[in-house]
């Protein structure tokens, strides 16, 4: 229970922490994973005060003793419930298999509780409300158990009655924060560096343009490349600025070269939903007095699958900025599609050319992706001696160790300035 420090138990109400234990002991026996999760859920009935003063003493325990019955109900055995000063109760609940487990049992309580409770020609709504913990039961203590469920209660409000804390929950929130917060601190930093990938051409051996990535030499983390730095900056909602930041920065480093040599980005699926990518593609562009026919979008093949997306890379591409689809084939999009793609060429894993892989079932793939009237990039590929079949296969570039080493921005400057005379 990461809120839970320094508890005094002598402030607990030693029924309550003995109904825990002795549940806790019996699920321990019987559990044949770790998985399985308990909870502790405490329940008070509101406006008591007003109540007692409406009905009457007799009246109100009357109304009471049915509202505990209804408890016992719900946690199907008076064993599992505790009652406690100030018209609240305990309640165990073991066996629990997931939070979607408990999720039901929340909306059950919610049933047995609702219907108005008839006492002496009274016909009684009682409001209630209902703090819920859960944890893992190898893990669990009586004294943090309770008390997280006193927070969830404590959180109930008029429009949220039933509130479940999960400290897991509570957890995974303070990392995506440390996360947030690790994040603007590399960015304010200049720790996030774009790196380049040569994409050359087979017919002439020249260099085209440069595939771009990211990379972070993270204090905390050590090197981490593109896919884990997207990856953290969805979890902690930083997507957009760490990527509009690394857009321009890959453009910035673009304008630095040969005019002849463009920059290939890849854009995670989720920014394509909206007009803001073409905004912000075009804005760099001018800002870096870059022609749009130097820059290359790479997408997942699922994008292309997304009606949204679709209209987006359409757009991108009316900014005469090229689409390369990445990955060709493994996202499920149906073949009948090629031709009417808003795309301009496929990179094609170096998977593809692997002897697992029929050579006819080979060419028909090929020969579909050019009747598309797509250029073929071969990515992965390492050996140079394959250099001559891909062009012969007809692929228009190639992308790997065979082309050149991914290199940081600086150092790719030299390498490209040096391979292009310019």
């Amino acid at each position: 229970m990461n809120e839970t420090t320094d508890i005094n138990m002598a402030d607990l109400p030693s029924e309550a922490l003995n109904l825990i234990a002795l549940r806790l002991e019996e699920q321990r026996a019987i559990e044949q994973e770790p998985a399985g999760l308990i909870s502790c859920a405490l329940v008070q009935l509101m406006g008591a005060t007003e109540l007692r003063l409406q009905l009457g003493q007799d009246t109100f325990d009357l109304m009471l003793a049915d509202f505990r019955l209804r408890l016992i109900d719900f946690c199907k055995s008076e064993n599992n419930l505790i009652q406690l000063p100030g018209e609240k109760f305990c309640i165990v609940l073991a066996d629990l298999t997931s939070l979607d487990h408990l999720e039901l049992a929340t909306a059950k309580l919610k049933r047995v509780l609702g219907p108005p409770i008839a006492v002496v020609n009274h016909s009684i709504s009682v409001q209630t409300n209902a703090g819920f913990s859960v944890t893992r039961t190898a893990s669990a203590k009586p004294g943090p158990l309770f008390q997280a469920a006193e927070r969830a209660l404590s959180r109930c409000t008029p429009s949220e009655r039933y509130v479940i804390y999960d400290p897991e929950s509570v957890s995974r929130k303070s990392d995506t924060w440390v996360i947030k917060t690790e994040l603007e601190e590399a960015l304010q930093r200049g720790e996030l560096v774009p790196y380049f990938e040569p994409v050359v051409s087979t017919a002439q051996n020249h260099v085209i343009a440069a595939a771009s990535t990211l990379a972070w030499n993270s204090p905390k983390r050590g090197l981490l490349g593109f896919s884990k730095i997207m990856a953290m900056a969805r979890e902690s909602e930083m997507l957009r600025p760490i990527y509009w930041h690394y857009l321009k920065g890959a453009i910035g480093q673009a304008a630095k070269w040969q005019e002849t040599v463009g920059v290939v980005l890849p854009i995670p699926m989720e920014l394509l939903n909206d007009d803001e990518v073409v905004l912000q593609l075009s804005n760099a562009l001018e800002l870096y007095s870059i022609a749009p026919q130097r820059l290359t979008i790479e997408v997942p093949e699922a994008a292309l699958a997304n009606a949204d997306c679709r209209v987006v890379l359409e757009a991108v591409r009316q900014k005469k900025i090229a689409v390369r689809i990445a990955g060709m084939g493994e996202g499920g999009l149906p073949l009948i599609m090629l031709g009417s793609l808003p795309a301009d060429e496929v990179s094609v894993a170096r998977a593809l050319l692997s002897k697992s892989v029929p050579p006819a079932l080979r060419t028909l793939i090929l020969e579909l992706f050019k009747r598309g009237g797509y250029r073929l990039v071969a990515t992965g590929i390492r050996e140079e001696k394959l250099v001559p079949k891909l062009k012969e296969l007809g692929f228009h570039a190639i992308q790997g160790a065979a082309a050149g080493a991914i290199l940081p921005y600086n150092e790719f400057a030299a390498w490209v300035t040096e391979k292009t005379g310019a």
